[in-house]
């Protein structure tokens, strides 16, 4: 095999496996099948750092902005 047919062979190879990779995932979509890159930890990240924005929100001291930012805020020096 010549080498210029090297790139083109990897390049088509690369393609067909992501196309396939792409057809199935959407096939187990339609399906309602499980996928395997269904992103389910960003799902749970996000329900994590809500629980933990919610537990925060409820504390009993709230935290009081510095003299400085509520200066600067108000626009006088």
């Amino acid at each position: 095999m010549d080498r210029p047919q090297l790139p083109i062979l990897f390049g088509l190879s690369f393609y067909t496996l992501f196309y396939l990779n792409y057809k199935y995932d959407l096939l187990a979509r339609w399906n309602g099948q499980q996928t395997y890159n269904d992103y389910s930890y960003v799902k749970e990240a996000v329900e994590r750092e809500r629980a933990r924005l919610a537990t925060l929100s409820s504390s009993p001291t709230p935290v009081s902005p510095s003299p400085q930012s509520s200066l600067s805020s108000t626009g006088a020096n």
